[in-house]
């Protein structure tokens, strides 16, 4: 992998190219955002705004050719979203972990899943959404339309909670990269030790408590959704502490992956169960009252 890493770590238009075709393909748009992590964290904001610039003008021109206005969509996705990762890894870069970077990206895309619901022309989008999702859940009956309202009202959390689980992943992916030609590797102490700190779960459990008395489809009850995905994000770097420490069998690790990632009727409580874990962290410190055996946490990438 150090030779994959130093070939991207080569001329910008090779991560130019490459992300701008990866964006293309929705379930590599990770990796493209990776990509562009790669790039600003080994070389600096300036390459990364060059690189996700260009990638968006070479995602936007290829996707003109072929379904005309689509291009200029594709490319204004491509510049927000590989813009944003350019942001986070700039204050990694800064501030030398991950952990600001996952702070500011937790309450701004909270902020922005709020305010985006809240607003008049947010509940227009989220109507006009609903019979299609409606479908999506199994036709016209009543309690598909009923979900499709649900999911409906909860969409910009829904979305700007995607945003940010991508963008962690894209992080966490650009700094591994980086730590094969800048060694030690960072990527797996920083993820083990990830933490969003007493002040942002404290602003976490206001809009909790919020969300409780306000309409599901509210403001609130969007943001309480970005934040429950960040406490998620969390509670999976507290598993994966535990593991380390041999305090937590490597078998419950891929169980638990399991559990939240594949679409099952425990996939809600699983992903509830570690957001609890990592908003309990916040407060208790999980991952320094418990394990006691094994290397230490940073041990190993």
């Amino acid at each position: 992998m150090e030779r994959v890493a130093a070939w991207l770590g080569g001329p910008r238009h090779r991560v130019i190219l490459l992300a701008a075709a990866l964006f293309l393909v929705p379930l590599f748009m990770p990796l493209a955002a990776a990509l562009v992590a790669f790039a600003t964290l080994l070389k600096g904001p300036r390459e990364g705004v060059l690189a996700a610039v260009a990638a968006a003008l070479v995602l936007a021109g290829v996707t003109a050719i072929q379904s005309g206005a689509q291009g200029l969509a594709m490319g204004l996705s491509a510049i927000v979203i590989l813009g944003a990762v350019v942001g986070a890894a700039s204050l990694v870069g800064r501030y030398g972990s991950l952990d600001f970077a996952f702070q500011a990206g937790t309450l701004v895309l909270g902020a922005l899943a709020g305010v985006f619901a809240a607003l008049p022309a947010g509940r227009e989008i989220a109507a006009q959404v609903a019979p299609e999702l409606a479908r999506a859940f199994g036709g016209g009956g009543p309690e598909a339309a009923q979900v499709g309202e649900l999911v409906a009202g909860l969409l910009f959390g829904l979305a700007f909670g995607g945003l940010l689980v991508s963008l962690f992943v894209a992080l966490l992916l650009g700094r591994w990269l980086e730590g094969l030609l800048r060694p030690p590797p960072r990527a797996g102490l920083e993820f083990r030790g990830l933490k969003a700190g007493r002040l942002v779960s404290l602003i976490i459990s206001v809009v909790f408590v919020g969300a409780l008395f306000t309409p599901a489809g509210g403001g609130l009850g969007n943001a309480a959704i970005v934040f429950v995905l960040a406490m998620t994000l969390q509670g999976f770097a507290v598993t994966h502490w535990l593991a380390v420490r041999h305090t937590l069998n490597r078998a419950w690790l891929v169980l638990v992956y399991a559990l939240v990632l594949l679409p099952t009727p425990l996939s809600p409580f699983a992903v509830m169960g570690m957001a609890a874990t990592g908003y309990m962290d916040n407060w208790l410190g999980l991952r320094r009252t418990t394990g006691t055996g094994g290397p230490p946490a940073g041990g190993d990438n």
